[in-house]
């Protein structure tokens, strides 16, 4: 794999210590990199408000992958990360869902304790915010945009150097309320939970 302009995607962004991670190892530093893989996402979401609280699965177009640029390995070993593209779809309720990055607000990551033996730098623990908007019924002349004003945190415990199978989840308070883009003072939806996992 290519350490510094690869594309690599997103769900978890754990992609970004580990997408490098074995090819620089025995470089002392690591550069900064743009990597991209293929992302499925369990979402627990309550729409409209009210209503029956509703799981689904939401997948990353293969044209289009969610996106991380890292930042190089810091004195720390650690990294900082930035999303620059999260791109979902699917059904709730039978009708098209999608789910995209906010661009009026940046979704950050880091990762810390990554570990270093043996020339090489692996696992870690992945932290990172995410900002999105989520369209129901997305394409009808009826779609409803909802975007969080309080950050969806995602987190993962990675013991491997493989980023598949690598499973993020939401925590700390739920639900996260979701606004009309129309009328921001309106919550018209809730989120209940998050699972990304890369595939």
């Amino acid at each position: 794999m290519t350490n510094t302009k690869r594309i690599l995607t997103t769900g978890a962004f754990a992609v970004l210590a580990f997408c490098f991670l074995g090819r620089d190892a025995l470089a002392q530093t690591i550069p900064s990199s743009v990597c991209s893989l293929p992302v499925v996402s369990t979402v627990t979401l309550e729409y409209p408000v009210g209503s029956t609280r509703t799981t689904t699965i939401l997948k990353s177009d293969p044209e289009a992958l969610p996106t991380v640029y890292t930042s190089k390995i810091k004195p720390d070993d650690t990294f900082d990360s930035i999303f620059v593209a999260l791109d979902l779809s699917g059904k709730y309720e039978d009708k098209p869902l999608t789910a995209t990055l906010n661009g009026d607000i940046q979704s950050k990551g880091r990762v810390v304790k990554v570990v270093k033996r043996a020339g090489e730098f692996a696992g870690g623990h992945h932290t990172m915010t995410a900002y999105q908007i989520y369209t129901f019924d997305a394409g009808s002349a009826g779609a409803v945009e909802a975007f969080n004003k309080e950050p969806i945190v995602l987190e993962a415990d990675i013991g491997s150097r493989e980023p598949k199978g690598n499973v993020y989840k939401m925590v700390g308070p739920s639900p996260i309320l979701l606004y009309d883009r129309k009328d921001p003072t309106r919550v018209v939806a809730k989120l209940y939970h998050v699972e990304n996992q890369v595939q």
